[in-house]
């Protein structure tokens, strides 16, 4: 039996129809579903210089380069045909189709902000605010994916102005793939922030004088700080190179220039290897698209230093910069550091749950955002109150799953308690520490006494049912 792959099917071609299928026209766009439009180079050009770099592209003659039998060239898009369609009537001067569902809007505009149609993102920018009275956290949500801020505040104010659209947890699926920061700042904002936001407060990308205060000792860590300059590596690798000169001079993407190894460095990673090993002869220099960061993290972690020099081993001040080593790692298939990072995390895990829970999230670490999840509820912390500075790299949905299993677990909680309140003669905090078999207990104002050992029992009991309550927290399949 043969493991070759099941080649893929044909696209079905499909002509869009009026009024995209005039004779006159010169080139050909190509929905990813099928759907061909016969528009013109020059109303597309004039448009979108996207479009123009486009079919500039398309007559360099190109041997993958496809034409329709009448020798049209197809470009084809990444949009489907329904998308495109809307689009091109907005470009054209022919009579517009109404827009009337939420999606239609944010599809178009997302279509035109790609290929740079400013008129058409105007257009539907304010048809997209106009959502905003209606559907406030859908239209966040769309503003926040389309990098758009000031709509974002616009809908931010009409969901604070209007309690009776607010939901508990101020969220809608159209906020899933949002950075979790500003899913958390839109929430702290309908909760503590005046009416209309400052110019200092920012939805998408934070500002650091916004007044939310940060959690779990969260340091801001200035950018400008993620750039180690080669100079540092040379200081800290003075004795190395002393005894064993470099063969080799990495260039991070700020021209920063490290000294190394060919044999160390394509130990680190097969994939570096290979590329040292098309350098001409003579040339020790290989370029490498990673910050200076990246790359010094990188070097010191395989020539036998700790992974963050900067941070002590058991209480760093930021873990992004793990996040993106870690992922600059993976790259490069450098198993040993990822390694290393995830030894580092579960050191902090039960004193920083919540940025461990957004660092396994960022990276994909399942077993260990469970682990974190199940750490963050047994603290009782207020996520209401929570920000740290991981969550810009993961997205909304995994904040809001933290939220809602913290809600479910607090109901079962409540539960619980009440279960056993019910019977129950004394507060936790007044049964004996040590039962005698026959030791009995006054209750206060009830006057009647009770064996303490059944007290205790039923205290055990409960909190038994309570750690099993944290142990049955689990993620959703993503």
């Amino acid at each position: 039996m043969s493991d070759s792959p099941t080649p893929t099917p044909p696209i079905v071609v499909i002509p869009a129809g009026a009024p995209f299928d005039r004779e006159d026209a010169d080139v050909v766009l190509q929905s990813c579903d099928g759907v061909q439009f016969l528009v013109h180079r020059l109303v597309l050009s004039l448009s979108s210089p996207v479009l123009a770099a486009l079919f500039e592209i398309g007559t360099s003659n190109h041997p993958e380069d496809q034409f329709t039998p009448t020798g049209l060239l197809v470009v084809p898009v990444e949009e489907t045909g329904r998308v495109l369609s809307s689009l091109l009537y907005w470009v054209y001067p022919v009579t517009k189709p109404p827009l009337e569902a939420i999606e239609e809007v944010a599809d178009a505009l997302e279509a035109a902000i790609k290929y740079q149609i400013g008129a058409v993102v105007d257009f539907m920018t304010v048809r997209l605010r106009a959502f905003a009275v209606t559907l406030p956290l859908r239209v966040f949500g769309i503003a926040c994916r389309l990098d758009l801020e000031e709509e974002a505040k616009f809908a931010a104010q009409k969901y604070r102005a209007d309690a009776r659209r607010r939901t508990p947890n101020h969220y809608h699926s159209d906020m899933a793939s949002i950075p979790a920061g500003a899913y958390f700042r839109l929430s702290w904002y309908s909760t503590h922030g005046p009416i209309v936001p400052p110019p200092s407060f920012n939805f998408i990308h934070r500002n650091r004088n916004d007044g939310i205060a940060l959690s779990e000792s969260t340091e801001d860590v200035i950018e400008g700080n993620a750039f180690l300059s080669s100079e540092k590596w040379n200081q800290d690798t003075q004795s190395i190179f002393e005894n064993n000169p470099f063969d080799l001079v990495i260039c991070s993407s700020e021209a920063g220039r490290f000294i190394a190894h060919r044999l160390v460095v394509s130990v680190m990673s097969s994939a570096l290897g290979t590329e040292i090993g098309k350098l001409a002869e003579g040339n020790p220099i290989l370029n490498l698209s990673e910050s200076s960061f990246i790359i010094y993290s990188l070097l010191r972690s395989y020539y036998g230093f700790p992974l963050f020099a900067e941070f002590p081993a058991s209480q760093p001040d930021d873990f992004c910069p793990l996040i993106r080593v870690v992922q600059a790692a993976r790259k490069y298939g450098m198993a040993r550091i990822e390694s290393q990072a995830l030894a580092l995390l579960k050191e902090v895990m039960q004193a920083k749950p919540v940025r461990a829970y957004c660092v396994a999230i960022a990276l994909g670490w399942r077993t260990e955002a469970t682990s974190a999840a199940r750490a963050v509820i047994a603290s009782k912390v207020n996520l209401a109150e929570a920000y740290v500075a991981e969550m810009e790299h993961v997205p909304a949905v995994a904040f809001y799953t933290l939220l809602t299993s913290s809600d479910n677990v607090a109901a079962k909680v409540k539960q619980i308690t009440s279960r056993f309140g019910a019977n129950r003669m004394l507060l936790s905090n007044r049964y004996p520490a040590t039962v005698g078999p026959e030791q009995t207990v006054m209750v206060a104002g009830m006057g009647k006494w009770f064996h303490a050992e059944n007290l205790a029992s039923e205290t055990q009991e409960m909190e038994a049912a309570l750690r099993r309550v944290i142990l049955e927290v689990s993620l959703p399949e993503p």
